[in-house]
């Protein structure tokens, strides 16, 4: 794994991995959150072994036939409704469902949306 990070890096022109252990473990979204940061004229990746392991993960659940964030995204209305109307939207949308389990950022962007679905039913 360490060369495969390590040879990750070169590509991306940074240098290899060095040892810093922490206190604490971040959360998957803490992980994906950090994948670029500024730099001088553009934003340039930021490759360490937290993210890369979150990456790896993400590659090992990934199965043939699932949606990608775009087809995800498309869906993410209907899908919340059928959650807001207690509807068992796993059953009814479950590549919907299998994606929202293994992406952090849509997995986000729903509950953001459930949220303001369920305000503004609660206001009406």
């Amino acid at each position: 794994m360490r060369k495969f990070i390590n040879n990750l890096k070169k590509l991306f022109g940074k240098s290899p991995i060095e040892a810093s252990p922490k206190a604490t473990e971040p959360s998957m979204n803490d992980k994906m959150q950090t994948w670029s940061s500024p730099g001088k004229n553009d934003m340039e990746p930021i490759l360490n072994e937290n993210i890369l392991k979150a990456l790896m993960q993400q590659v090992e659940q990934t199965k043939e036939g699932i949606y990608t964030c775009e087809e995800t995204f498309d869906l993410l209305d209907e899908y919340a409704e059928l959650i807001d109307t207690d509807q068992d939207a796993a059953q009814l949308m479950p590549l919907v469902k299998a994606h929202l389990d293994m992406c952090p950022g849509c997995e986000k962007r729903f509950n953001i949306l459930l949220n303001i679905i369920s305000t503004s039913l609660d206001e009406a």
